[in-house]
């Protein structure tokens, strides 16, 4: 019997979003990392929840409210402190949206027709909405995939809500998925009332063993037990046909079937012997048949998780890469600034000394500015300020960014 899958994957990052918006729209024109992707099957996939925009597009479209609450708090933040919604999400502990996978194995697929493959997408999307919760404004994308190997629902949702903030003694907009996934106590409940409702709908499926870490095995061990299992199942079926064999070359055969047959000391052990084997093996093989089939399943994720995670690897060192050198250049343009602006700071201080307000108003804006991003320190706003009308209120703008800090 096949098993009900429901996996779901926390999107840390607004680009990685994007990177798997483009894979889940089959956006790309090659796909070396996946080579069970069939692109000329590609327009036999389903769009559930169709989206005509970048993930990223319709994420903002989701979190409208959020993103205008939080830009109406930043208007009261110092400049030196405000950050996008963007930089805010992509650095937030929690998530930017959720991936969710839905699927079962070959066998389950091939014995369904095109009504019962509907069924079951839109028994997923009930469980969607109504055993986790999401609403389908919540919703980026939901696609069925029937250009891998295997058909599988993508369902990428931005799990929003509100959180009572005790220092604002408000409510404020947030993005948290455990607010729809409590822990792993509920997600083990959450994929027991997906199972609960394919089998309601009329789908044989067995729910997968609860608890098991068997995902967590490294693809090589994966491997060997799965070889493991096939000798051992190999072996006892190799022990029956042995006996089997033997048992029909001692069994006599009448010609006329409403003879009695009467059974030897030898054949009647024998027969004995088999059904005994027989027992013995058909228990062992209740057991190690839903292992293997879990084990070539997981082995199989685990290969396409190995894969995806060497692809990111390459992409990290080439940002990293990328990001050393624009460390560089960022270090270089910034002592280029700063010997300049100690070339200017004599000006500055003859401006304060004989400018106009006006003028000495733009030079304070403009040092303080040069101070908070490091281009000027303490000594510099000193050796500008001293004996001029401004000197006080520099004194007391240091004092007051040490007590930020």
């Amino acid at each position: 019997m096949s098993y009900a899958i429901y996996r779901g994957q926390a999107i840390k990052t607004l680009n990685d979003l994007a990177h798997i918006g483009s894979h889940n729209k089959r956006s790309k024109s090659a796909y070396k990392s996946n080579p069970d992707i069939r692109l000329h099957s590609t327009p036999f996939n389903v769009h559930l929840i169709p989206c005509d925009k970048s993930y990223v597009e319709r994420f903002y479209e989701i979190t409208k409210e959020y993103r205008d609450e939080y830009n109406d708090r930043m208007k009261n933040i110092r400049s030196d402190r405000k950050k996008s919604f963007a930089d805010h999400v992509n650095k937030s502990k929690s998530c930017v949206a959720d991936e969710m996978l839905f699927t079962s194995d070959d066998l389950f697929f091939k014995k369904l027709s095109d009504e019962e493959l509907k069924l079951w997408s839109e028994t997923t999307l009930e469980f969607i909405y109504n055993d986790l919760g999401y609403k389908k404004e919540q919703v980026i994308h939901a696609v069925m995939h029937k250009d891998e190997k295997t058909p599988h629902i993508h369902c990428v949702v931005v799990p929003t809500g509100k959180k009572y903030d005790k220092r604002a003694g408000k409510e404020r907009h947030t993005i948290a998925k455990n607010q729809y996934v409590l822990d792993d106590e509920h997600l083990s409940d959450l994929q027991s009332k997906y199972h609960d409702r394919l089998v309601e709908a009329g789908f044989d499926v067995k729910r997968g063993i609860k608890g098991s870490d068997i995902g967590h095995i490294p693809t090589k061990h994966l491997k060997n037990m799965t070889k493991r299992l096939d000798r051992r199942l190999e072996m006892m079926n190799d022990d029956l046909r042995t006996n089997y064999n033997a048992l029909c070359k001692i069994m006599p055969r009448p010609k006329i079937k409403t003879i009695p047959v009467v059974l030897n000391g030898q054949v009647y052990h024998a027969i004995a012997e088999f059904i005994h084997l027989y027992k013995e093996h058909f228990e062992e093989i209740k057991y190690c048949e839903p292992m293997r089939e879990l084990l070539e399943e997981s082995k199989d994720s685990y290969y396409h998780a190995s894969k995806k995670y060497e692809e990111n690897v390459k992409e990290v060192n080439t940002y990293l890469l990328l990001n050393e050198a624009l460390k560089e250049q960022y270090a270089s343009l910034k002592n280029l600034i700063i010997n300049m602006l100690q070339h200017l700071k004599m000006m500055f201080k003859k401006i304060l000394e004989i400018g106009s307000e006006k003028e000495k108003e733009q030079v304070i804006d403009e040092i303080k500015e040069y101070y908070r991003n490091d281009f000027y320190n303490e000594q510099d706003l000193y050796d500008i300020t001293n004996n001029t009308s401004k000197e006080k209120e520099i004194d007391y703008f240091v004092v007051r960014e040490r007590e930020y800090e």
